[in-house]
């Protein structure tokens, strides 16, 4: 079974980059201990500190809708409504190979 990926780009208005980073690193720490999530990350670019990607990995869709239902998640969404730039670019996707330990032929570590 392969997992649920979510791949999110979240551009917020500048007055509100402090708090909105704060907030989605506080969210981080709630994420990672809920049953079916196995990766939470948050990245910025260098170049352009106003944008957030977050990359997620669940067990399956249901998992990512227990995430989305978690009040704690929901608290940063109402927030975004005033936070947001733009809307939110959400790409949902499937690992090209889900166990990096199965040998791939020419190719060796």
């Amino acid at each position: 079974m392969y997992r649920y990926c979510v791949f999110a780009s979240i551009t917020i208005k500048q007055q509100y980059v402090v708090e909105a980073r704060y907030a989605l690193t506080t969210l981080v720490s709630f994420t990672q201990r809920e049953e079916g999530c196995h990766v939470f990350n948050l990245l910025i670019s260098p170049d352009n500190k106003q944008t957030i990607y977050l990359y997620e990995e669940f067990t399956d869709e249901q998992a990512y809708n227990y995430h989305i239902s978690r009040e704690y998640t929901q608290d940063v969404f109402k927030k975004y409504e005033t936070w947001l730039a733009e809307p939110i670019q959400k790409i949902v996707m499937q690992k090209l190979i889900e166990d990096i330990n199965v040998p791939v032929e020419g190719f060796t570590r």
